[in-house]
């Protein structure tokens, strides 16, 4: 028997992972060795579409990892970081950003670095704190 709901966790969890690796990667190089170093058209819709896949593959994580049910104890907080952490990314993460300030390529790309960094560490947090709500709730249904 196929489970479907792990095939697609599984599926929209490296959809995400890739895009944060490769994106990530690129800022931090960006802000170590300076922006200038490739910047073709190709690249910029590699961006995109990474940006894109990013965010959408975040938003289905969301939804299957179906909080109420799972982990109602802290779902709450854990969706009102999850969504700082979206509308963050859309400000931040895409060209919202530089178009509406017209802030240099420099110090966007060190505003990036630092909210990427930051956003390593809430991530991390939001993963143990998920699962120590979620190992509750496994205790309280075991336990009736």
């Amino acid at each position: 028997m196929i489970n479907t709901l792990f095939i697609a966790k599984w599926v929209f969890r490296v959809g995400h992972v890739y895009p944060v690796a490769a994106l990530t990667g690129k800022v931090f190089f960006d802000y170590l060795f300076g922006s200038d170093f490739n910047s073709s058209s190709a690249e910029k819709g590699v961006i995109i579409a990474l940006g894109v896949i990013l965010i959408v593959s975040g938003l289905i994580n969301m939804i299957l990892l179906r909080p109420k049910e799972n982990f109602p104890t802290g779902a709450k907080f854990w969706k009102y970081m999850m969504m700082l952490k979206f509308f963050v990314t859309i400000f931040v993460l895409t060209p919202f950003l530089s178009s509406v300030t017209g802030i240099s390529k420099k110090s966007l790309n060190t505003v990036q670095f630092y909210i990427l960094t930051i956003f390593f560490v809430l991530s991390a947090f939001l993963r143990f704190y998920r699962e120590h709500h979620a190992a509750l709730r496994q205790k309280q249904l075991l336990s009736k």
